[in-house]
């Protein structure tokens, strides 16, 4: 039996993506790829075509984005998650066999916690190992790039005690009051001691920092402020006008 569960955190503010999502995700992925598929969301509108695979795991809005990523991850059976947010828009075929084969190598032989598949460089990472024909480049538990909500593999139990351990804070525009988690949680992996590495393995930048990935190909944020991220996605555009959506609706960047 697969292991291996994808987690897709989204809020019912962003439904049109989460659409997509589905869309892409069936286009691109075999089946079986994964155990389960949960959804990690506030409310599901009645007209939302939720497709019968999707195990929803509902939190409280009002709540912090730290209590609600423990309230869901604490009911996650598998020991290896995929983790992302709705607006990672899968555009090409992934590599299935180097994903499974990653997952079962973070459980079984791996003294890690995470394997990222979003490389960025504002820091220069060796050379940990060489891996299935891929090279992982380490990322300490002191780096300043120590936690990222990028598209990773994780093992539950570490991504749950980070939540856990961790500070009340949120994401997005409420991070401006609430505090940013994925920055205040990096004190977190220093004092837990949470190490990973990133697979750098496509040449081509996207924006400021960060390079696409040959194993997953996606769009790593399709939404900037609530807005269509065109600017560093040229090819989100064919991605909507597929599936007829008005970008001019959200407005883009």
């Amino acid at each position: 039996m697969n292991s291996l569960a994808l987690v897709i955190n989204s809020h019912s503010s962003n439904q049109d993506c989460l659409r997509l999502f589905f869309i892409q995700l069936e286009k691109y992925f075999e089946e079986q790829a994964f155990s389960n598929v949960y959804l990690f969301i506030d409310k599901i509108a009645e007209d939302f075509n939720l497709p019968a695979y999707v195990t929803v795991v509902p939190y409280e809005e009002e709540e912090s984005f730290t209590d609600q990523m423990i309230q869901c991850l604490s009911v996650i059976d598998e020991n290896i998650i995929l983790y992302c947010n709705e607006d990672y828009l899968f555009y090409d075929s992934p590599d299935n066999s180097s994903i499974k084969n990653l997952a079962f190598d973070l459980e079984h032989t791996l003294d890690l916690s995470y394997i990222r598949f979003v490389y960025a460089d504002i820091e220069s990472f060796a050379t940990y190992t060489e891996l299935r024909g891929k090279s992982l480049l380490y990322i300490p538990s002191t780096s300043q790039c120590c936690f990222s909500q990028t598209l990773s593999l994780w093992k539950t139990s570490d991504y749950l005690k980070i939540h856990e351990h961790g500070p009340k804070a949120s994401i997005g525009s409420k991070g401006e009051t609430q505090g940013h988690f994925e920055v205040l949680a990096r004190g977190t992996c220093r004092d837990l001691n949470i190490q990973g590495c990133v697979i750098n393995d496509n040449k081509n930048k996207r924006g400021l920092f960060h390079y696409d990935s040959n194993i997953v190909p996606h769009v790593a944020s399709a939404l900037v402020k609530g807005r269509w991220n065109l600017s560093e996605y040229p090819e989100l555009a064919d991605i909507l006008s597929e599936n007829k959506i008005d970008y001019n609706l959200r407005g883009s960047v």
